[in-house]
């Protein structure tokens, strides 16, 4: 099972959702949501929540994969920790969290010129945002070669370990 945590207009979420059983889309915006439930309305394995990092309960079972991308920013810092705890005790022992997301480090005097450039590189449609070669990789991390790759190169995914005094 994987859990996308903040999927907005479910890019990742379609694109997984042929390699999975079950995909959870948890998301705490409505209008996301209703845009989710649109593009998603075939895919029989895919579950839409409204919830987001802090109100996704994960009562129905224990995850495979948690995957979120540009997100966890939404969240003050203090909360982040929270989140992340979170979805530590939603992954299954050995599971992969796959978090992608944004860093400003940079003096607050520079900040409103900073993110007005960075908010220019953007384009306009958002179902355009993503390349051949991220939903690809995405791809690969979900049905496991990628797993291997990122384990031996020691990049971007992590597995989350648990100990059994951890477990819910």
């Amino acid at each position: 099972m994987v859990l996308e945590l903040g999927p907005g207009t479910g890019q990742f979420t379609i694109a997984v959702a042929p390699y999975v059983g079950r995909v959870i889309a948890a998301d705490a915006s409505p209008p996301m949501l209703r845009l989710l439930a649109r593009k998603t309305a075939g895919l029989r394995n895919v579950v839409i929540v409204e919830a987001g990092f802090l109100g996704y309960d994960g009562a129905d079972a224990s995850v495979d994969i948690i995957y979120s991308r540009f997100a966890l920013h939404h969240l003050p810092d203090v909360w982040k920790a929270v989140a992340l705890q979170r979805m530590r005790r939603l992954l299954r022992p050995g599971g992969l969290l796959r978090l992608w997301d944004v860093v400003y480090d940079f003096p607050l005097a520079e900040a409103t010129d900073r993110l007005e450039a960075w908010c220019a590189t953007r384009g306009d449609a958002v179902d355009r945002e993503w390349s051949h070669a991220e939903l690809e990789e995405a791809r690969l991390d979900v049905t496991g070669s990628a797993r291997d790759r990122c384990r031996t190169a020691g990049v971007a995914g992590r597995r989350a370990r648990r100990s059994p005094s951890s477990r819910r």
